[in-house]
Parts: C-alpha cells; structure tokens; sequence
C-alpha cells in the first residue's frame, strides 16, 4: 500500500491522523520519491512513525510544486504554469498550447515547455494575457444571480461567474469575492485572488464601511425611524438566533419607504434581518460602495478590473467617528428627518450573554468569547494531537 504526501496536503490543514490511513498498531516506511514527492509503505519499523511525526511538526515535505511556481508580481514563472495559473487550461493543456505555437513572446518568438517568462512578454493566440496576480475586479451583481464557487453543481442558479470569462473561474489562486451578496442583492461586488486584501476588507477592525440603500414593504413613521436610529446605533443590537450583539451602524431616511443604511461588518443577511428584527420587510436591497469606493456608473451585469489607486479609496473612505456622527456631507443623501444623526460607538454591556433568546443554555458564556480565547483552545486541541501521535509511538515495541 502506498501514499503520496505533498506540501499542499500539509499545509491544507491534514493532521497526523489524516496522514495516516491505517491502523496505528502498524507502522510505515517513510522516504522520498524520485519526483520530490514522500511514500509512505507498509514496513515493521518503529523509526519510520518518528520520520512521519517530524515531516508533519516541521512541515519539511517537498513537492513537484515548489515555490519557484508561486505567483508573484514581477516574478518568471514557467510558460505552462503561468498559463494555467491563469485559467486558460491544465497544465498539460497549457504545454500543449506552447508546443502548437499559440503562447508565443510578443516579439514573435516561440517557447519551449519549461521556459521562465513574465507576465508582460507574452501573447496568447496574439492578445494579450489576463491581468497577472494580484487581480481585483469590480462587478455589478444583478439580481438573481448566487455568489458561490463556479463548480458548485448543487446551485442551479446562474452565478457571479457566468458574468465573467470562462477562465476567471479557473484562476489559481481563486478568484473569490469580498464577501457575499445573496441571490434577491444587487449592487457593488469585490472580487480578488488576494487573500490577504479580502480579509483587510472583510474585518470590522479596519472599520470598512459597505453602505446599502434598502427598500421597504411598508413605509417608516418618523417615530419608528427615530427608534430604529437610536437601535442601529446602539452597540447593543441583538440579532435573533445570536450571542453577540451587532457593532453600531447608520440609518438613514430618504423617504418613508427607502432606507440608507452603513455597516462595518458583513453578518448573514444582516441588514434584511436588522429591518425584520424591527417589524419591516425589505424587498430590494443594493450595495452601493465599499469603504471610500462607490460603484459609479457601472452597468448592471458588468465588470472591470480594479486599478491600485482605486484600491487604495477603499481604505480611505470614511472613520467610523465620521459614519456614525452624521459629519458626511453627500450631495447625494436628501435626508428628511434632522434626527437621524446617532450617537458613537457604546460599548457593550458586561452581560451580553443575558440578552440572548437562550440564556438557559450552560454554554451560552462560552459562545461570547474573544479571538485570543479561541486562538488558545486551537492550540490547545493541536497540543493534543500532537501528544496523542507521541504515546502511541511509545507504545509500540522496539
């Protein structure tokens, strides 16, 4: 029986216990395959475990896929895996594109399967390549359309995807979005294949603000407005189902009917569960900027590619001081009420967890807990594994 163990299959997250598909009263001959790859065989050898168990604390694993071949800006990678790195194929479909001459240098010269090229020198049946990594492009979602992975074959619905070309959904790494629209959302949509730009995004602590205009069932009286600003505002909103309170946003009135609405966090179907927690259905909803990034006058159902500077508005738009206070002066924003300013950000009370629906559950506490407590318990359950690995090791006869 055989095995064959590649850095991407450590570092996805496989532990010991993944790694090993057998009983553990066996043990396994550990070593490296001519292709860079490790096997693991059936042996009777104790040391071939401890061999195991220090490629998986260290990580020391090579593969065919090393990091000569990791996209970069500015960086030569090989012809094919630039190709497929891109979406136009597999690899071996890419070396064939090379070997039929359809990847040439912009300069009209051929390649060979195996030649390191950048980004900008080559030609792909005579037009140019795609933008290189890292991509951010800016769609406008319509609606109907599912956020979800392009090979999700359990949505029958169309996706974001089909908007793009074929090849954007073969990306590597991932072209995915910065966070999600549901299906009945249209509005402004990120996608990257930056990860690190999703989660500075995507995290309430850079204080991103994504602002929504929301239209409503029924229309607000001025009352229930003013309620609904003080409550939004508050720090102290408690979604149903949930345990931790939402973080203070901005309501604004543009007419009984039409809702602005601000938010610096991204929760499932938050702002049509913000308006039903208070007794209104929304039934039409568009996002209309991210952070200081609007959408302009992008048609419905199109695209285009995101410059750095554009970027960099993302990060520059409004403070949550300016948000919440009401100190921006939009053209655009026809209030009709003079109330609708809220105050700053509250902070919570000490108690949260007695707000919520189930206060009667004995893990309610632990459910309202903060990321350094969750970071220690992962590390704590990795302890474990680990220590787990090592006794049955000392167990095993010499």
């Amino acid at each position: 029986m055989m095995m064959l163990l590649t850095r991407r299959t450590l570092t996805a997250g496989w532990t010991a216990r993944n790694l090993l598909p057998f009983q553990l009263n066996k043990s396994y001959f550990f070593g490296q395959h001519q292709h860079g790859h490790f096997i693991v065989q059936q042996s009777d050898v104790k040391r071939d475990y401890l061999a195991i168990f220090h490629a998986l604390s260290k990580n020391d694993v090579s593969s065919e896929d090393d990091d000569e071949d990791t996209p970069a800006p500015g960086k030569p990678l090989r012809v094919e895996r630039l190709l497929a790195n891109l979406g136009y194929g597999k690899r071996k479909e890419c070396q064939q594109f090379v070997q039929k001459g359809r990847a040439l240098k912009k300069d009209g010269k051929k390649l060979k399967v195996g030649d390191k090229v950048l980004h900008s020198d080559i030609m792909m049946d005579g037009e140019e390549l795609d933008a290189p990594f890292p991509m951010t492009i800016m769609i406008n979602k319509p609606v109907g359309y599912v956020v979800t992975a392009p090979d999700d074959d359990k949505i029958l619905d169309p996706k974001v995807y089909d908007l793009l070309p074929y090849r954007f959904g073969r990306r590597r790494p991932f072209l995915s979005s910065v966070g999600r629209l549901d299906k009945a959302t249209c509005g402004m949509l990120l996608l990257t294949d930056d990860g690190q730009l999703v989660h500075r995004i995507n995290t309430p602590k850079k204080g991103i603000w994504k602002v929504y205009e929301a239209r409503l069932a029924a229309p607000m009286t001025e009352k229930e407005v003013e309620a609904a600003v003080k409550k939004f505002a508050s720090g102290t909103f408690l979604l149903q189902g949930e345990y931790e309170p939402l973080l203070p946003a901005k309501l604004v009135a543009l007419n009984p009917d039409h809702m602005r609405i601000s938010i610096c966090e991204g929760r499932y179907h938050q702002v049509r569960r913000m308006f039903t927690a208070i007794g209104h259905e929304v039934v039409s909803l568009i996002r209309l900027s991210v952070g200081g990034l609007d959408m302009g006058d992008l048609p419905d159902g199109e695209w285009r590619y995101l410059s750095a500077a554009e970027l960099d508005t993302v990060f520059s738009g409004p403070s949550s001081e300016q948000v919440l206070s009401g100190s921006m002066n939009k053209s655009s924003d026809n209030m009709t009420l003079s109330s609708t300013s809220a105050p700053t950000k509250v902070a919570p009370p000490p108690q949260l967890h007695s707000l919520a629906p189930t206060v009667n559950k004995p893990d309610a506490l632990e459910i309202v807990q903060t990321p350094s407590i969750k970071k220690v318990r992962l590390d704590l359950k990795r302890r474990v594994r680990v220590e787990s690995l090592r006794k049955e090791i000392q167990r095993m006869p010499e």
